[in-house]
């Protein structure tokens, strides 16, 4: 099986892409604008984090693993402790204030962070930026599930991610290069080069908050869901891992994102002792760094529209399979070598860069096929979660191994982790590939028990207890244009939910 679901034509397009009923053409636009602009600056503060800590606070060499992956294990901990919560509570608001508040707490992180002068200040500032990456990671993974329509679910998932790693590339290739850009400008030294680049990134950050704040739809796309009690949703999310084809996609989330942290966070460190080590200045081995990690990324970004329509062409799980496969294979092979820049690198940046953005996208696409719409936000939330999971363990282990062993053993330690996701994989995929019945109808436009039960429930008066199963189904059904559903005189006076169009131009 491919994909799910027929495509309801009635609804707005742009590209290969066809949206949700109430989803404008303007909201995809500003979410791909966002997209571009997110892993890029929710990513920074670990690729830059090698420069703070060699010139800000002149942390030893054989210190900085370990320091790095402790400010990320707090920034990880925030996370795992709030994902569920920001998921749930994104189903009772809204996703576009959750959003914006995310880009505005990052700006904040941006702009105090190399002000620190001691590494208890470092981490106290680091909270911010944490609490602002959950927002923003949560968000677009969500939003990336409420725009598309199921059959289009893999090529925008494609599109987004070859974004991402466009913004991640120019982050590597523009903002890492700032501190020489800075330096050579007059400023008084290394720190405050350093100072300027990340406040640099600040300003970028609010500019993406506004466009959040002015583009994004408004409300809560599914209705029913701020009905629900905030610890009801928090608890479905957890729930939702009943389903093996959910607990495939969190699994596949708690190793995916480990894969992209160890490549952000000990990538650059690595190449920056490598650089310094052979006599380079840490200005000019953090340009060296940044060459390589933007290599990385174009392979990441010129693969990611691929993986997209694999994604969409054959059965998610198999395609799950395929991503791992290729991360498997990327971080293995880097995770043997001793010097990345040296012979065989170009073909280690691009097997790992393919096998990063495989694994993110896939399990996106398979959580975004399966999550129930009313809980969507509570199960790409805990989704999250397990992704933070994912990241936290890999930064605790990956920096002992960083420190103790050698710096390419967090790469070999991830390859191996895909290797264990693959057996899981496997065995979804021979005994319970195929979506559920309840996907397939809410794909189909189908009325499913618990819509019914809903719609009666908003219902008042005599006339509810009459609501066939099938007249419901024609009321849920869009119709063309000028042409509209026969209404029973009984139920005249029955409330009717407000549609996000109102919303919508009341924000514009």
């Amino acid at each position: 099986m491919s994909m799910t679901g027929t495509i309801d034509r009635s609804q707005q397009k742009v590209g290969p892409v066809w949206l949700t009923a109430g989803t404008q053409r303007y909201n995809l636009y500003s979410l791909m604008f966002v997209a571009f602009f997110s892993i890029g600056l929710t990513s920074f503060i670990n690729t830059f984090q090698g420069y703070i800590l060699i010139e800000n606070l002149k942390i030893p060499e054989g210190d900085r693993g370990s320091v790095t992956s402790y400010l990320s294990l707090l920034q990880e901990v925030i996370m795992i402790a709030l994902l569920g919560p920001v998921g749930a509570l994104a189903d009772k608001i809204g996703r576009k204030p959750i959003m914006t508040a995310g880009f505005v707490l990052i700006a904040f992180g941006f702009f105090v962070y190399p002000t620190a002068d001691s590494l208890g200040l470092l981490f106290f500032y680091r909270i911010f930026y944490a609490v602002g990456a959950v927002c923003i990671v949560s968000m677009l993974a969500t939003i990336q599930g409420d725009y598309p329509q199921d059959p289009s679910r893999g090529k925008l998932i494609g599109i987004c991610g070859a974004l991402q790693g466009m913004g991640v590339a120019l982050a590597a290739l523009i903002l890492l290069r700032l501190p020489s850009v800075y330096t050579d400008m007059g400023a008084e030294n290394a720190v405050w080069a350093g100072r300027y680049t990340l406040w640099t990134a600040a300003s970028l950050a609010l500019l993406v908050a506004f466009v959040a704040w002015r583009g994004l739809r408004p409300g809560v796309p599914e209705a029913g869901s701020k009905d629900e009690p905030f610890l009801v949703l928090m608890q479905k999310g957890i729930k939702s891992a009943k389903n093996p084809r959910v607990a495939l996609a969190y699994g596949a989330a708690f190793v995916s994102r480990g894969d992209l942290v160890i490549v952000s966070s000990f990538m650059t460190l690595w190449l920056l002792q490598v650089g310094v080590s052979e006599g380079l200045s840490p200005q000019d081995a953090s340009k060296q760094a940044s060459g390589y990690l933007a290599l990385v990324q174009t392979f990441a970004l010129l693969w990611a529209p691929v993986i997209g329509i694999i994604i969409d062409k054959m059965n998610r799980v198999a395609a799950i399979i395929i991503a791992i496969v290729l991360a498997a294979i990327g971080y293995i092979n880097i995770g043997l070598m001793d010097n990345p820049m040296a012979a065989g690198g170009i073909i280690a940046a691009g097997l790992l860069g393919m096998g990063e953005i495989s694994g993110v996208l896939a399990s996106q696409a398979l959580i975004g096929q399966e999550a129930p719409n009313r809980e969507r936000g509570s199960v790409f939330g805990t989704f999250g979660m397990f992704g933070a999971i994912g990241i936290l363990i890999a930064l605790a282990v990956g920096g002992q191994l960083f420190d103790l062993w050698r710096p390419s053993a967090p790469f070999l330690m991830m390859g191996i982790a895909n290797v264990i996701l693959l057996f899981l994989a496997i065995y979804v995929y021979v005994y319970h590939r195929e979506p559920s019945s309840e996907v397939l109808a809410a794909a189909r436009g189908d009325v499913t028990p618990e819509d019914e039960g809903l719609a009666v429930q908003q219902l008042s008066g005599e006339g509810a207890s009459q609501i066939k199963s099938e007249d419901l189904a024609q009321s849920m059904t869009p119709q063309p244009e000028g042409v509209s559903s026969e209404v029973n005189p009984s139920d005249s006076e029955t409330p009717v939910d407000k549609t996000t169009s109102e919303e919508e131009s009341n924000d514009k």
